[in-house]
């Protein structure tokens, strides 16, 4: 934490992928920690609305600021300053006609604000620790923020002046750290813009963050966390990322990691892992999910699910069925099976038994309803 040259603030401003550090292994969040550790911020400026923040209140995407900084920070003890700027309800209703873009729809759907997560792609960022500080990233903006005509231009006019109030933002959190070292962690589609409004302020020395190195392998292990192997595989192996990319060989390395306290869990993945693989029969697999299930309670919970804030749903960010219990999840994934090989009796049973046995609202019966089709029955 030296202080910069004369009076100027050091900033720093790493971009990243929202929650990219579950599908990646060079972006893993103990990559992040291992990181924060070689820049030593005097400050940490994160990716949220002031009055969110204070009412501790995040986008559910950015597993980067809950999962990662917030807790580093506080272990540290680091100061964490806001600096993300949203239209009001007045003018997202009258631009998109939604008076509140956070507000989650009763299901999710691919049209509607909120769908699931999941990186389809193979994107260059997902593997690449600084990539926004590369001419490809000025690029794919450039060609995001070419203007269109009339209201369809909307999106890149909110996105420039967004991105133009979170730098007014960050200029205050510099000066409030007058001669100190600055962190500021944001969307990579944001850094660009970012700098260019703050490269001719006198007060303010911007850093690349590649100055710092990326970290070693006995610094990435160092900070790894339990919680991290939850998260990578519960995204990976049960959300809807599943049907898509997954880096196999780290993801088996990660669920050896996985607490042995936490057996039930770890077991559920071991199944799913090679179900996905194709290594087990489709017997097998029933055999496996039923004999786990009868070891069970139906309130037995994720690891992971402890370290986010619970609510009343059924999904999450990335799952349909990411805030279920362990047992019902069993059920869930047995019904897929059973859909697979065309045994729908056997998958209206293990539905009349979820909703028979977990205790859930109407609401979360009617959710689980509205997901079935889609996300049991063509989900593999």
């Amino acid at each position: 934490m030296e202080s910069s040259s004369g009076n100027q603030t050091k900033v720093v401003i790493l971009g990243v992928g929202h929650a990219n550090q579950l599908v990646s292994e060079v972006c893993q969040p103990a990559a992040y920690r291992a990181f924060f550790d070689r820049v030593q911020p005097d400050v940490i400026g994160i990716e949220r609305e002031p009055s969110a923040f204070l009412r501790a209140d995040f986008y559910e995407f950015t597993h980067e600021q809950q999962h990662i900084i917030l807790p580093y920070a506080k272990k540290n003890d680091i100061p964490v300053q806001p600096f993300d700027w949203n239209a009001s309800m007045e003018e997202q209703q009258l631009a998109w006609g939604v008076a509140d873009s956070e507000q989650l729809p009763f299901n999710r759907t691919h049209s509607a604000f909120k769908p699931f997560l999941s990186f389809p792609e193979p994107f260059t960022y997902e593997n690449d620790f600084f990539f926004s500080e590369k001419q490809e990233a000025v690029d794919l903006i450039n060609g995001m923020l070419k203007s269109k005509v009339g209201e369809a231009d909307f999106p890149r006019r909110f996105f420039l002046y967004r991105t133009y109030m979170q730098a007014m933002r960050i200029k205050h959190i510099a000066q409030s750290a007058q001669g100190k070292t600055v962190l500021i962690v944001v969307g990579h589609l944001h850094k660009p813009d970012i700098e260019q409004i703050l490269k001719t302020n006198e007060m303010i020395e911007l850093i690349p963050p590649s100055t710092y190195g990326y970290p070693s392998a006995a610094e990435i292990e160092s900070h790894f966390e339990l919680k991290d192997a939850s998260f990578f595989m519960a995204f990976n192996l049960l959300g809807i990322q599943s049907q898509f990319n997954v880096e196999r060989n780290w993801l088996k390395n990660v669920l050896e990691k996985v607490p042995s306290e936490h057996l039930f869990e770890k077991r559920l993945y071991q199944i799913r892992f090679q179900q996905l693989l194709e290594v087990n029969k489709q017997t097998d697999v029933i055999r496996e999910y039923k004999e786990l299930a009868e070891e069970i309670g139906w309130e037995e919970r994720f690891l992971f699910q402890s370290f986010g804030r619970m609510n009343d749903r059924i999904d999450s960010y990335y799952d349909p069925f990411g805030n279920v219990s362990i047992k019902a999840r069993i059920y869930i994934e047995l019904a897929r099976v059973f859909a697979k090989q065309g045994a729908y009796s056997k998958v209206e049973e293990m539905k009349a038994h979820i909703l028979d046995c977990t205790g859930w609202s109407l609401e979360e019966k009617l959710r689980l309803e509205g997901y079935w089709e889609e996300y049991v029955l063509s989900m593999r």
